[in-house]
């Protein structure tokens, strides 16, 4: 009785698939992308406030507690650095980190649709869409603004938010520490 019972649960009798077949075939169903187009996968911590990660919930852009669980690509907080330089929130496949300048010269971040360029143009982008991570200062630059993204404490204290500054190398409130999962690449 107790061989046919583990006999029933044997993965080969069973046709069970590997971890890289869920890859590839079903999670890779939810993605928008290849996943060779991306340098990081991961969540962005602030070095600030640490605990304090990077989230689009509300479709916003914020800071809010890091979630400890288990990363998925529909979580809020999972984001995805392209190697044509733009960055999503892998839970909104298509909106990118975008940034405009109101009449007060002030650079807003927002999540906008991402700007794909044609086939022949692969690696080119809007600027406004341009974003990469500066590993010396551990800063999230904007090259065309020249502006960074600067942790800031909220008026309705204790909640926390962003905003784009221009960039001080030595500003602890510029600094992220990125987390890269390296499974989702």
């Amino acid at each position: 009785m107790a061989n046919q019972i583990r006999s029933s649960f044997n993965p080969v009798e069973r046709n069970c698939k590997t971890f890289d077949y869920y890859r590839d075939h079903v999670f890779g169903n939810y993605l928008s992308w290849e996943s060779d187009q991306f340098d990081y996968v991961g969540r962005v911590e602030s070095c600030k406030m640490p605990h304090q990660c990077i989230d689009a919930a509300n479709r916003k852009i914020t800071v809010y507690t890091c979630r400890e669980a288990f990363p998925t690509l529909n979580n809020a907080q999972t984001v995805a650095f392209s190697k044509n330089n733009q960055i999503r929130i892998a839970a909104l496949e298509t909106d990118c980190w975008d940034i405009s300048t109101d009449i007060n010269g002030t650079v807003e971040l927002a999540l906008w649709k991402c700007i794909v360029a044609s086939p022949t143009e692969k690696t080119k982008t809007i600027e406004h869409q341009q974003f990469y991570f500066k590993e010396d200062t551990q800063q999230i630059v904007n090259p065309q603004s020249g502006t960074c993204l600067e942790f800031k404490e909220s008026e309705n204290y204790p909640l926390f938010t962003v905003r784009m500054e221009i960039c001080t190398d030595n500003k602890i409130e510029q600094k992220w520490k990125i987390t890269n999962y390296p499974w989702f690449l």
